[in-house]
């Protein structure tokens, strides 16, 4: 079996056939463009001396992924993080180091203020601290991600 790209989709797919479908590891043959694998999950440690630096994706969201189950089963490093509104720091009304959080609605080429109180933008933050308070076996077995989670529960469509 051919696996078309080495990313952590790719990975996992060809970790799967080998696992559940019973393939040899020599019969699964991932292809990847790049001289490396990983995908958008790469670091670098050259680019600032003794800092690693994130070239790809920054953060596994949830506890509850197959990336996590990987990460956890390899006993990779994994740090928490508290990641509010793209960077101010946590839930205060004042702006951290400068900064607070903003969101962009790229349909409408516009900012929104972490605390703006547009009715839809509202309500979909208040689905997200929902979310957030959510126990994973309670979510419907047919749920395939966020989007559509937020779409079964109403989320208004100019915020997804």
């Amino acid at each position: 079996v051919a696996v078309v790209g080495g990313g952590i989709s790719g990975l996992k797919c060809a970790q799967l056939l080998v696992q559940r479908e019973g393939l040899a590891a020599e019969d699964v043959l991932v292809l990847e463009a790049r001289p490396e694998l990983g995908g958008r999950v790469k670091q670098s440690h050259s680019l600032i001396e003794g800092v690693p630096v994130d070239l790809g994706a920054e953060l596994l969201h949830g506890n509850t992924t197959s990336l996590v189950d990987l990460v956890e089963a390899e006993g990779w490093e994994r740090q928490e993080l508290f990641c509010w509104a793209q960077g101010d720091g946590g839930p205060d009304d004042e702006p951290v180091d400068g900064c607070i959080g903003m969101y962009y609605l790229g349909a409408e080429k516009r900012l929104l203020r972490f605390d703006d109180p547009d009715p839809d933008f509202v309500k979909f933050n208040e689905m997200l601290w929902q979310l957030g308070e959510t126990e994973p076996a309670s979510v419907k077995d047919d749920v395939r991600n966020m989007k559509q989670w937020l779409e079964d529960q109403g989320c208004p469509q100019r915020m997804l």
